[in-house]
């Protein structure tokens, strides 16, 4: 999904940002797109949008046929590369990631394989903790020369990785990748108290809650790193079950 003005080479060099956006299991590029709000900010924002389906389209087939576990984590950091070397009025330094479901675990991968592309990322209702990838060594080195700032987004009727629904917490699933990136990002390792901050166990340095659409009550935690830049966030929305809703998007665009 590409503004008019990319396209035509009217747009200035390195005025347009780029966000890559995962499909979940079940989902398409489009619906995902479309559904996410994202098809609306792409026009308001003039925001290039990466969407590729990666699962298979044989009936019958799992939604885990070529799935983004698979190839995609080494993939779509090359498909982004492609696209900012074929566009210069792409903008390198606004390069984002998000994803749902089965795309929020792919965009964690895809941030772990290469953290150098991309300013900040969102997983949303990110998987299964089996299908987050965990870094090799080397990968996670690259961190000590950039940071990405992350925010996880979840639900009330969630999957049960990212929201816990009988202790009304963050699911364990989020709890360990939260932690790997607040580590990878400087912040050190979290030692959660659920007791003392009910839902995300941590301190937050900002909280802030709204109402999404006027219905669903939304909050998000914020967590900054020295320079007070808030490189974590936990955003949680309240009455609404696993799936895409239209302000997800615009929730994520807010934190990029």
């Amino acid at each position: 999904f590409l503004p008019e003005e990319l396209l035509n080479n009217t747009a200035d060099e390195h005025s347009i940002p780029l966000l890559l956006c995962n499909h979940g299991g079940g989902d398409d590029p489009v619906q995902a797109v479309d559904e996410l709000g994202w098809l609306k900010l792409a026009g308001e924002e003039r925001i290039a949008i990466i969407a590729q389906r990666h699962t298979s389209e044989i009936p019958g087939s799992s939604i885990f046929d070529g799935s983004p576990f698979d190839t995609m984590s080494d993939v779509l950091p090359q498909m982004v590369r492609y696209m900012l070397e074929t566009y210069p009025a792409l903008d390198p330094s606004r390069v984002y990631a998000t994803g749902y479901s089965m795309g929020g675990a792919a965009t964690v991968e895809t941030i772990e394989w290469a953290p150098q592309l991309f300013a900040a990322a969102v997983p949303m209702a990110a998987g299964s903790p089996s299908g987050i990838y965990a870094p090799t060594e080397e990968q996670a080195a690259a961190f000590d020369t950039y940071n990405v700032a992350m925010m996880f987004t979840t639900s009330e009727y969630d999957l049960p990785s990212a929201m816990d629904q009988q202790s009304h917490t963050i699911g364990e699933g989020y709890r360990e990748c939260i932690n790997r990136f607040a580590v990878l990002n400087g912040l050190g390792e979290l030692n959660y108290d659920f007791e003392s901050w009910p839902f995300v166990g941590f301190e937050a340095d900002r909280i802030v809650t709204t109402l999404l659409n006027g219905e669903y009550e939304n909050t998000t935690w914020y967590l900054n790193n020295e320079a007070d830049f808030p490189v974590l966030a936990v955003s949680y929305t309240e009455l609404l079950p696993h799936g895409l809703h239209p302000e997800y998007g615009t929730i994520a665009w807010e934190f990029m």
